[in-house]
Parts: structure tokens; sequence; C-alpha cells
């Protein structure tokens, strides 16, 4: 790890000059104070296992969840597994190892997580499962924890089902589990390929029933609505990062809420300075009333890639924007907002493509602290022991004393490409 050696940018619009209330920050570099923690290994590690390519913290910072979609049971390759860790203090102790009930090759189970508040429900998508003969339709499962014990619930499927949906490829889940949004973000709707789809499912005692399917208000191909998801009691929101803008900018956010009924359509969020290409919405994350939404592929003097914040007001249901964070250190081969996490002040981004040295696809991740419109960095992460292509920050995780990094491509237990997570706690 090493402190930030640049001033960081903020400011309302990419590359723009702070107005309305935001501030462009020239913040001194601060000091180091995210030491580096053990890392965490699967205590079944193998060869391209790829653990650490997706991982979560619950909400409260004691349990986390860490995805291997590519490991191989009895032979059959990419079945896919989900590891749980508890903390005591600083310290993380494996609890669990999660599968699927009817797991089978190639489903790509772990391929995303989502967890509620306390970290005792958990839901884990397999996008590539074939369902009902269908290839790659998809599923999602639900895992709920009794004391140190934890039995899969239910497993959910999209109704319409179809071949190639990839149902499960993003979802998140409230803090108390009440509401479940998965994406299906290859669905074809109204006869566009890959428009996409979020399905929404309420729960109902100890039972999940589909409650409602979102599309986007004009669906259109390859707009891939449903890449990243974001759910906060009532509230989803869906990012459709390839969707053309009027300015010809790509990416939209839509919010839906349901106070008292079915989804309806509240807002729709862009970026401000946005370009063709960027990919607006790519990932997203939301903590409280504040969310997070990267374009991995702007392109602006500081480097590839940029983070938008927005906060939202309950009384009035309008998201603002308030601030754009852009890379300090960027370059033209970089990936600043490859992955996303926000929790209550704490921003982590990844930049997996970042080099470190000589070493390309190394990977940093960049921790920043604030609220509304003024952020500033607070550290640039690195592993220690990570060498070129280890792509450390294809996933990260955010509490507000605790870091998590996944490093899906470095070795582990002797195991090459098993993976592994940096954990970095702040002093």
């Amino acid at each position: 790890m090493r402190a930030a050696a640049l001033a960081l940018t903020v400011a309302l619009g990419f590359g723009a000059t702070a107005t309305g209330g935001a501030t462009a920050s020239a913040a001194p570099p601060k000091p180091a104070v995210w030491g580096a923690q053990p890392s965490l290994t699967a205590p079944d590690a193998a060869m391209n296992d790829n653990f650490g390519a997706a991982v979560t913290m619950s909400v409260d910072g004691t349990t986390a969840f860490v995805g291997a979609y590519q490991k191989m049971f009895d032979g059959n390759e990419e079945v896919g597994a989900v590891y749980v860790f508890v903390r005591s203090g600083t310290a993380w102790t494996y609890q669990a190892e999660l599968t699927a009930s009817d797991r089978a090759e190639d489903d790509g189970f772990g391929a995303s997580i989502a967890t509620t508040k306390d970290g005792s429900t958990v839901v884990i998508g397999a996008p590539f499962k074939d369902v009902a003969g269908k290839l790659n339709a998809g599923a999602a499962y639900v895992f709920v924890r009794t004391g140190t014990t934890w039995k899969q619930r239910a497993e959910l499927t999209g109704s319409p089902s179809g071949r190639g949906n990839q149902f499960g490829a993003e979802l998140d889940v409230n803090g108390t589990a009440s509401y479940i949004a998965v994406s299906a973000p290859l669905r074809s709707v109204n006869g566009h390929r890959r428009a996409g789809a979020v399905y929404v499912f309420k729960r109902d005692d100890r039972v999940y029933p589909q409650y409602q399917m979102l599309t986007e208000p004009a669906p259109g191909t390859d707009h891939y609505f449903g890449w990243a998801v974001a759910v906060k009691e009532a509230q989803v929101l869906v990012s459709s990062p390839f969707y053309v803008n009027d300015n010809l900018s790509t990416g939209v956010v839509y919010g839906f809420e349901n106070p008292s009924g079915p989804y309806a359509l509240k807002s729709v969020l862009t970026a401000l300075g946005g370009q063709p290409g960027d990919d607006f919405g790519w990932a997203m994350s939301q903590s409280i009333a504040t969310l997070v939404v990267s374009a991995h592929n702007h392109v602006s003097e500081h480097g590839v890639g940029a983070v938008t914040v927005f906060t939202h007001s309950d009384k009035t249901g309008v998201w603002t924007r308030r601030a754009a964070i852009l890379p300090p250190d960027g370059t033209s081969d970089d990936d600043f907002g490859e992955s996303l996490s926000i929790s209550n002040g704490t921003i982590v981004i990844g930049d997996p493509h970042h080099q470190v040295g000589d070493n390309a696809d190394q990977g940093v991740a960049y921790v920043f602290t604030g609220a509304a419109a003024t952020w500033t960095q607070q550290a640039e992460l690195t592993a220690a022991d990570a060498t070129a292509n280890t792509e450390f920050g294809q996933s990260v995780a955010a509490f507000p004393d605790t870091v998590m990094v996944g490093e899906p491509f470095h070795d582990a237990n002797g195991f090459s490409g098993a993976g592994l997570v940096d954990v970095f706690a702040r002093s």
C-alpha cells in the first residue's frame, strides 16, 4: 500500500469545474492509514478457482462472502462456490462453503453475491445455469443462516425464462431480505435482443414469489438493462450502460419505486459531461441515501474511468447529481470503476488493469471518504505480492474501517489462479 501521491479532483461533471455547490478540491496528500491484514483464501483452494472474482460484506461489517464461480467439483468445471467469513475484531474466520443443491457444470454459481444488513441472508447468482433445458437461462439461490449453520432457502428463476438470458448475472437484496432484484441482462424484450430485464421477488413468509418484471421504458437491442442493480427497501435502481442518450453519451440508470403497489419509473439518472462509449452504469453501489455509479470507459485528462455520486431525498424522491470522482493517477490503459462499493461515507473504486511499476494489469483500489459533493482520496491500495495480470481490484467491498479487494488470478496455497482477497483495515 502507498499513500496517494496526487491531489484528487472532485467536481460536478466529468472534467468540469465545480458548480452548484460542488467543490473541486486540491486536497493535500493524506498519510497512509490503511494497513494490510491477512488475506482470505479458500480452505479447499484449487487451480483456476478465481476466488475473489466477487466479494461483498454485510452492512454491519460482520460477515463477508467471496465467490469462486469457476470452482470445480467432481471433475465438473465452473460449478462455483461461495465462501463465508465472519469477523471478530480485525480477524476474519472461515465459517462455511455454500454450493447449490442442484449444482452442475458451467453454472457459474458465485458470479454475483448480495447480502442483508446483518449478513444472515445471502443471494447468489448462477447466470450460466441451464433451466428446463434452456441453456444459460440462469438461476439465483437464497441461503439463510441460523446460528452458524447455512441452509438453502429458495432457488429463483425468472418467469418467463429464456435461453441465454443469464438471469443472476447481477442481483441485490434490501436490508431485511423482503425484496430481491435479479437481472437477466441478455433477455430479449419486444423483439430486441439483449435488451435486458430485472425480476423482483417479494418475500412471503419463507418463500419468494416473483412480484414483477421490470424492463426499460424503451427497450432496445444490446442495451443490457440490468447490467447493475441496487435495492433499498422498496426502491430498485437498474443500469443500462449501453443506452445512447440524447447527447450521444452512453449509459443511464433508472429508479423504480413502489410506495403502495407495483413498481413505477420515478427517476432517470445520467452523468453530466458524459461521452460516447462511457458505459455509465457499469458498476453501481448504494449506501443509505448515496448512490455511486461508474463509467469505466470515460476518457479525460486524468485517465480512463469516472464515478458519479448522487444523493437522494426521501422527502422529494429526487436524486441529485453531487460530484464526479476521477482517477488520480490514471492512464489510457486503465479501468477506473470496473468495481465499486460504498459504505457509510467510504467509497472503494477498483481498477484491475492499472499498471503498477512494470506490471501490466496488476491493479489498484482507491479509497475515498466524504459526503455529498466533497470526497477526498484517503489511500491507493496495492497488494505487496501482486504481479502482472493478477487483476487486484476486479471486485471490492467497503466498510468504514475495512476494505476487501479481490485478486482472482493470484496464486494461492500453491495453486495457479486459485485467487485470494486482500484485506485492509483503517487504523
